[in-house]
């Protein structure tokens, strides 16, 4: 995979005095930061979290969830996420997102000795605290054992949906505002706080409750968290209706607040749900629209979830921990777009979508794609080179016959 990155800018090397330099008043975009590409390892403790080449990294079905840590009060089994972070943080990852929740059986209100229904994980963890007071101060030790290491935490995960979360609305919002007390109490750089995430696929009582609740107490977080899986027989263009769709509702109800999607992938192999997979070009087409889409309807990070299960649509490594073209075309886009400046995208009257991005020197590049059939076009002028998702690039030159398809390519030039 590091080849493959190689390869891409070794073109673009050669490539980039000869591109167009844009005009002094052409508007110029963000650059696209590493921790964009976010994924979650559930083996991250062990070697398979060294070989994603993501910048930054969720721990979540990691074996470190509040009640896998802190036994008892007060009594912590720090061993997991220490390895988890160590390993991240050896693999060149510096930005670690911690997801809280998951009640211990000690510190729950609706405590059992059996898993009751709706609780996913084990017995209580469901449940809202007991006492706030504990959950705060496992939320102190975190930042005391780990400043610097951890660089943002999730209130909850997916608390619309009972399996993860049974409390109330004003239960979530008032945790949710202690602990960004708590956050903004520590000393720069401090931590970034989301939000509990919300599975979007459910636009549930739950979710508007909490935001409204959310909403009554000012917005007490840094950045809103979204899981923005489709439902198992939909793609990259029903995500971006949900994620369109969330945004509008934010600034509705007056949140000026970044949105993360922490958790996507497309298609299903447990049971229970509908049936799909994907390989081949379909997998690089949706993992990379992935990204590319969260870049162009403004989402600031995306975490694919996850590298090392193999139990969603989409497998981003196979069973001996080699990249499945999923996994290559997770690194290839990032290769292409990692700190460019990203100038947006249009989609033409003949349904070619282009996004533009540039080098700090002006050298334009474009990446190109469709909402669905093959188009015939023709390469535009200054264009040089041409590279597909397996991170296969080929001399194209300006005025001859080109085909757009729904998998992107990146154009190097104009």
């Amino acid at each position: 995979m590091r080849r493959a990155l190689a390869t891409i800018a070794a073109v673009a090397a050669l490539i980039a005095p000869l591109a167009i330099v844009p005009s002094a008043s052409a508007a110029v975009g963000p650059v696209v930061p590493a921790a964009q590409f976010g994924v979650t390892v559930n083996g991250i403790g062990g070697v398979a979290g060294t070989r994603t080449g993501a910048g930054s990294i969720r721990l979540w079905d990691t074996g470190t969830r509040w009640d896998q840590i802190e036994t008892a009060r007060g009594v912590y089994n720090w061993a997991p996420l220490d390895a988890a972070v160590t390993r991240a943080r050896a693999a060149g990852i510096r930005d670690i997102l911690y997801v809280m929740g998951s009640t211990p059986l000690w510190a729950a209100s609706r405590a059992s000795t059996a898993v009751e229904a709706g609780d996913l994980n084990a017995p209580g963890t469901a449940s809202h605290p007991r006492n706030d007071a504990y959950y705060l101060e496992y939320l102190k030790a975190l930042l005391a054992r780990y400043r610097g290491r951890i660089t943002s935490y999730e209130v909850w995960n997916e608390s619309n949906l009972p399996m993860f979360y049974r409390g109330g609305a004003a239960q979530i919002a008032l945790l949710t505002a202690r602990a960004y007390a708590v956050i903004k109490a520590q000393p720069a750089p401090r931590p970034i706080l989301t939000s509990p995430s919300w599975l979007l696929r459910f636009w549930n009582v739950n979710r508007e409750s909490q935001l409204s609740q959310l909403r009554a107490r000012g917005w007490p977080f840094d950045v809103a968290n979204v899981h923005a899986y489709p439902f198992a027989v939909q793609g990259p263009d029903d995500r971006v209706r949900f994620l369109v769709a969330f945004k509008a509702r934010l600034a509705a109800l007056g949140a000026k607040r970044a949105v993360w999607d922490t958790e996507v992938n497309f298609g299903d192999r447990r049971p229970g749900y509908a049936y799909r997979v994907y390989t081949g070009a379909a997998a690089a087409r949706f993992v990379a629209r992935g990204y590319i889409d969260s870049l162009r309807y403004g989402i600031a990070r995306t975490y694919w979830y996850s590298w090392d299960s193999h139990i969603l649509g989409i497998d981003m490594i196979d069973a001996l921990g080699r990249p499945t073209a999923g996994g290559v075309a997770f690194t290839v886009v990032r290769g292409w777009v990692g700190g460019l400046h990203w100038n947006g995208c249009v989609t033409a009257a003949n349904k070619i979508s282009r996004c533009a991005l540039s080098t700090g020197t002006g050298a334009k590049r474009t990446i190109i794609y469709t909402y669905g059939p093959t188009i015939k076009t023709v390469v535009p002028p200054h264009a040089l080179v041409a590279c597909t998702l397996d991170n296969k690039c080929r001399a194209i030159k300006p005025g001859t016959t080109f085909y757009a398809t729904g998998n992107p390519q990146f154009i190097v030039g104009a």
